[in-house]
């Protein structure tokens, strides 16, 4: 509690000069645009946006996009405080899962934006984002057409593919843990 309190204060205090009304607007409508108009290598936002057409006939992505930032934030709440995050491993490892969180639901993903994430998982036990950082460059074939309409099969093997290896060294993770524990008592 105390570490999220000084990260909070030392954000506020270094972003004082430059709130203003004025800011918190212009920032909220940079936000509010980015998830609510822009779509790109999506993972379940498209699995959202094909739901929406079939239960409404169109994109629904204005909607869609004011729920995903919010459930991202929840994610990243229950890693931030419900975990044992003062030891450096599992800070790594919840921050590591935060971000992946916030990627799995966001309605845009470059390449470009699993640096950070694959930079956490080095330091951790998990490689998932090395799978990852293989796979993302299907999304590289929307470039390839005059009218850049993204290949959604590629997308979709793109994810099934890390989706697949995450669940497995998650849970895999979980067992290992447990059968040490086991021992140990």
């Amino acid at each position: 509690m105390l570490f999220c309190l000084l990260v909070i204060g030392t954000n506020l205090v270094l972003f004082a000069p430059f709130l203003s009304s004025q800011f918190v607007a212009n920032f909220s409508k940079t936000i509010s645009l980015w998830f609510q108009n822009f779509e790109f290598n999506a993972s379940i936002y498209y699995i959202v946006r094909w739901i929406g057409y079939k239960i409404v006939g169109w994109n629904i992505i204005a909607k869609a996009g004011k729920i995903l930032p919010l459930v991202a934030i929840s994610f990243i709440a229950i890693f931030s405080l419900a975990r044992r995050n003062y030891y450096p491993k599992v800070l790594i490892e919840s921050m590591l899962f935060a971000i992946t969180s916030y990627l799995f639901l966001s309605t845009t993903v470059h390449p470009w934006y699993l640096t950070i994430p694959l930079a956490l998982s080095c330091f951790t036990h998990f490689k998932y984002l090395w799978v990852w950082s293989l796979t993302v460059i299907f999304s590289y074939f929307a470039y390839s057409n005059p009218e850049f309409k993204e290949n959604l099969s590629l997308v979709a093997l793109e994810y099934l593919i890390v989706i697949v290896f995450f669940v497995y060294e998650f849970f895999f993770s979980a067992f290992k843990n447990g059968l040490q524990q086991t021992k140990k008592n």
